[in-house]
């Protein structure tokens, strides 16, 4: 009896719990591709690199532009989910809840939102609005889009007089802009629940932050909140009586009983170190009972000591120290150690001399720790064995990531690797800073820190393809292989015409 004939294989065939699971993977790889810095994305100075704490999952409102090597290599990654979606109707209509994360108040204003052209598939993956750059009559068309936006929870600001106490003032010179901005106001406040996190642009000042606030979200139900691009002090004393102290003043954020992630990073706070290296200043501890993410610029080292008292039950914590070696104090050890009970994850980013108060520091329950060295000096050499002090002690296994700029030389990364062997460390390296290397200018010296960087670097990515290689011809990679071998062609004619 023969066997029956076989249904031929179909990509459109395949369950849909199948391809819903294949579109959720696409969309994380291409995450992963956006953040390694592949295709010029990379950004070069750490301590400007904006994130939002509360979920920094996208970080762009529009993905990277194709990157195009030899004519084809890596024209979609990163894009992944753009290739996916033309595939079939079934994939497209996946695909979609993923295309539109973050949505601008533009986009709403345009004709083709206002006639009803845009899918609501799109519509229910919308999960940010960026307001910060929108003219008033676009705010409000924004506004009365939230009711079709089921999944939005966060919004991005900007610090307009229309939503502030000066709005009875606005409405004495121009009705019309009153008017439309209390129509904004009022479809706001109809969904404020619903905004758990707030990224707020330009200058605010803080006695009127709750005020500000409630003009968009629940101060209730705000569990992120993240100011950017303030040239203000987030202290400011423009509205207060100068007798108050800045722990009054930081008492503000208090109102907001479930503030969780707070990102205070993008403000210029003057006297946010006054206020550091006064204790005598600093808020009761019972303020931050349920901060649980913390991310600021700090110029000392005060900073693990007041998070020690005024935030115990801080899970993440991440501080970026100035890039500028003038206004850079001294890291002197503290007159005690500070134990952060709770800190799970541990991020600085600052020059070599940053890392040092890891001795001081008892971390007790730290699972991860992202370390980024800023430079000062573009051919600097660093020794490895140098970045974690050799007296520091963890009370569990921790997963230590180091990112370097790609012009600091590296001596001894062998034996620091075997430190932290020795002592249950696992050590990984940024892999953006790889690509990098490979693309930084060398000079004709022969003393040129980068030449070493850079050989590494090559040795490194010819002996991760041997390895490659082999991996796919034990899986009977074909296509994999294929496309290996297309990448390393190039090699095999520069080595035919070298043994010419």
């Amino acid at each position: 009896m023969s066997s029956p004939a076989s249904t031929p294989s179909h990509f459109d065939r395949l369950p849909t719990e199948l391809l819903k699971h294949i579109v959720v993977l696409v969309h994380q790889q291409d995450q992963n591709f956006r953040k390694s810095g592949i295709g010029g994305a990379r950004v070069t100075n750490p301590s400007k690199q904006r994130k939002r704490v509360y979920d920094s999952d996208y970080e762009d409102l529009e993905p990277p532009r194709p990157v195009l090597t030899n004519g084809k290599f890596s024209a979609w990654h990163g894009r992944g989910l753009y290739a996916v979606s033309l595939l079939n109707k079934r994939l497209r209509e996946l695909c979609l809840p993923f295309l539109c994360p973050v949505a601008t108040a533009k986009q709403f204003a345009s004709i083709f939102y206002r006639f009803g052209l845009i899918p609501q598939t799109i519509l229910d993956g919308v999960q940010r609005i960026d307001l910060h750059t929108a003219s008033l009559s676009q705010i409000v068309a924004a506004a009365l889009a939230l009711p079709q936006l089921p999944l939005v929870d966060t919004l991005e600001v900007p610090v307009l007089r229309y939503f502030t106490a000066d709005a009875p003032h606005i409405a004495e010179h121009s009705p019309t802009l009153s008017d439309t901005a209390c129509l904004a106001t009022k479809a706001f406040r109809d969904r404020a629940s619903r905004i758990s996190a707030l990224i707020i642009h330009n200058e605010v000042i803080i006695a009127r932050l709750a005020e500000y606030i409630s003009t968009f979200a629940d101060l209730n139900t705000v569990r992120s909140l993240e100011f950017r691009n303030s040239d203000s002090t987030l202290f400011d004393d423009s509205d207060l009586d100068f007798s108050r102290s800045s722990s009054v003043r930081l008492h503000c954020l208090t109102m907001l009983p479930s503030l969780a992630h707070l990102d205070i990073s993008g403000v210029v706070a003057d006297d946010w170190e006054d206020l550091l290296n006064d204790t005598s200043r600093w808020p009761d501890d019972a303020q931050f009972q349920a901060l649980q993410c913390f991310r600021t610029e700090a110029w000392s080292s005060w900073i693990f000591s007041f998070v020690e008292k005024c935030m115990p039950c801080l899970v993440k914590l991440e501080v970026i120290f100035p890039a500028d070696p003038v206004n850079v104090e001294p890291f002197v050890a503290l007159p005690s150690s500070p134990t952060l009970h709770h800190l799970e994850a541990l991020s600085i980013t600052g020059p070599p001399c940053a890392f040092a108060i890891l001795a001081q520091l008892t971390l007790p329950r730290v699972r991860n720790i992202h370390l980024t060295f800023i430079s000062f000096d573009s051919a600097a050499t660093l020794d490895c064995t140098t970045i974690v002090p050799p007296d520091t002690l963890f009370a569990r296994r921790v997963a230590l990531r180091i990112a370097t700029p790609p012009t600091i030389r590296l001596e001894n990364v062998e034996v620091f690797a075997k430190w932290c062997e020795r002592h249950d460390i696992d050590l990984s390296w940024t892999p953006g800073s790889r690509l990098a290397v490979l693309n930084q200018p060398l000079t004709i010296s022969a003393d040129d820190a980068g030449m070493s960087n850079t050989a590494d670097a090559v040795l490194d990515t010819l002996a991760w393809a041997c390895d490659h290689g082999k991996r796919l011809r034990d899986l009977g990679d074909t296509a994999g292989l294929r496309e290996l071998a297309e990448l390393v062609k190039p090699l095999c004619e520069r080595r035919m015409i070298e043994e010419m």
